[in-house]
């Protein structure tokens, strides 16, 4: 192989990773936002669990109640979110998902942990590469009936789409609904 080919195959590679961590970036600011943005203080979330940061579980981490500062939520929020690519990994189906698809496994994963292989219908219909009735059947679960139904519309629009511009459209949503435009 000449050095030319070499070259273009290394450009090739390059763009490719830079795309891959332009979407991750934009679906873990999108995670920030669904849970609710930077809270430096601790507080009690729906279930009675002390949280912090960006939806840091305390009480899961049998961790005491505290406050922390920003560079220490972006520090949780990263270790948090590298669990929850470890768990999203894990998940069938996902090595042949593109790069959004990933990210919103990885973002269920980050909000709800290992639960999300219980999700066995939808991971039925993600290797069947069924994206729409993967996306109702997200919407279907206690998660989007009860838990987080405003959320759960959202991630299955953006599962659904499997675009980044579906991305960017759920991040422009919550800009205006958090009153940020």
């Amino acid at each position: 192989m000449g050095i030319k080919k070499k070259r273009e195959r290394r450009n090739q590679h390059m763009k490719a990773d830079t795309e891959v961590k332009r979407i991750q970036e934009k679906i873990k600011y999108w995670t920030k936002q669904e849970e609710g943005g930077l809270i430096t203080r601790y507080y009690r979330d729906q279930y009675g669990n002390y949280t912090v940061g960006y939806g840091h579980n305390l009480s899961a981490h049998n961790e005491k109640p505290r406050d922390v500062t920003k560079e220490e939520a972006e520090r949780i929020f990263e270790t948090d979110w590298e669990e929850a690519t470890k768990t999203a990994q894990k998940f069938k189906g996902y090595q042949k998902l593109n790069q959004v698809r990933k990210g919103v496994i990885t973002a269920l994963a980050y909000q709800m942990g290992a639960k999300i292989h219980d999700f066995k219908n939808f991971a039925t219909l993600v290797q069947e590469e069924k994206w729409t009735e993967a996306a109702l059947e997200l919407l279907k679960s206690k998660w989007a009936e009860r838990d987080s139904p405003n959320r759960a519309w959202r991630t299955a629009y953006v599962f659904r789409e499997g675009r980044e511009i579906a991305v960017e459209e759920v991040i422009q949503m919550n800009s205006v609904r958090h009153g940020k435009l």
